[in-house]
């Protein structure tokens, strides 16, 4: 009976997924290591964040391209027996034994170096992640991994829409954020994730080519893990800062925050990952009180959200507060899309309106390109 490849697909994308909803479900948390980052900052003074980040990411990618290449010695002693015609033969020899051991190996060693470049990378940008926060780094893991590809790196534009409308979403907020992040990872991110690295580990059983090949895959899946934190980390910095900004005005602005946040990101009737990354990012800061979280959700579910954010806007009479207001709703859809649209530029020119603030279409578009530096 011969082994067909598909047969041997399918094996490793069901190990593969098993593998990733363990680490998951057991709540991989980074180290907290502030003064190792500390340590890089003073080190080299005059490189901007950007720079730094390199650093780490550069680190990472070295620790990652061992593991693979390790992993593929490993793979090289087990190719001939895979090569065997018949599968009773191949399970007695080890084969897919060895393989399967090697990739379980592989994944958790590389899993646990990305996400701690992620965790890093977000403190060096000062908007460090608490370690209940989790899921938020698991996300961003997940973006860079499932919604490109392993061999689209730096394509940043392509967002993978999560066919939720804002009806949707309202369930999401109602049912908890966190928690339905956790369950549409485990639903629907990891098996995504679980086939693309499954054609990776496919391609590492060619003779000979594997090591090469597992060097280079993990060096290139590390890289793209590492721009999208770097992406995210500017994100979250502009997104806390701003929050703050609003909140030290006036405690009282948390239903317009919110629901300003919540129109923008789902101005499309669509959701992007980093439009649900953003908003519970905010929730987070406000640090609601039980009957402030009640509040606001009876606020999101309100027939007249859109007309009374708006009324709100346009009641608020001091510049810094408009321009900070205007600032977040810029930054989150900027964030939401990285892709400015027609719909998002009358959706900030509302904005800008109701705040009485100047906007100019290539203000999305530069802050969208700050993003991706």
């Amino acid at each position: 009976m011969a082994i067909s490849r598909k047969r041997i697909t399918k094996a490793l994308s069901n190990q593969i997924e098993k593998q990733l909803s363990q680490l998951f479900m057991q709540g991989i948390k980074p180290e907290v290591s502030p003064d190792r980052i500390d340590e890089i900052i003073k080190k080299n003074p005059r490189l901007s964040n950007g720079d730094l980040a390199e650093i780490l990411i550069n680190r990472a990618k070295r620790k990652t391209a061992m593991s693979g290449c390790i992993s593929s010695l490993t793979l090289t002693g087990s190719e001939a027996l895979i090569a065997l015609p018949d599968i009773t033969q191949l399970l007695k020899a080890g084969g897919i034994g060895g393989v399967i051991s090697s990739i379980s190996a592989d994944i958790v060693i590389t899993v646990k170096i990305q996400m701690q470049l992620i965790f890093d990378v977000a403190h060096l940008y000062r908007a460090p992640y608490d370690l209940d926060d989790y899921e938020d780094i698991w996300m961003i893991f997940a973006t860079a991994l499932g919604t490109k590809g392993v061999e689209q790196i730096g394509d940043f534009s392509q967002n993978v829409y999560m066919e939720l409308a804002r009806d949707r979403f309202k369930q999401w907020i109602s049912e908890g954020i966190g928690k339905s992040i956790k369950i549409w990872i485990r639903t629907r991110m990891i098996p995504i994730i679980a086939r693309l690295l499954t054609q990776k580990y496919i391609t590492r059983l060619i003779p000979v080519l594997n090591i090469a090949i597992g060097t280079v895959s993990n060096y290139s899946v590390t890289n793209n893990v590492g721009n999208w934190s770097k992406i995210n980390a500017r994100i979250r910095a502009d997104t806390l800062k701003t929050v703050d900004e609003i909140i030290n005005y006036d405690r009282r602005n948390i239903e317009l925050l919110a629901g300003l946040v919540f129109l923008t990101v789902t101005t499309d009737e669509a959701l992007t990952i980093n439009s649900v990354i953003v908003y519970n990012q905010v929730i987070k800061r406000l640090n609601l009180t039980s009957e402030e979280r009640e509040d606001l959700e009876r606020f999101i579910n309100s027939e007249m959200i859109q007309e009374e954010v708006f009324k709100r806007l346009k009641r608020k009479r001091k510049p810094d507060l408009r321009n900070s207001l205007f600032e977040l709703a810029l930054l989150t859809k900027a964030a939401s899309t990285l892709n400015a649209t027609s719909e998002d530029h009358k959706f900030l020119r509302s904005v800008a309106e109701s705040t009485n603030v100047n906007y100019r279409e290539i203000d999305l578009i530069q802050r969208i390109r700050l993003f991706k530096k």
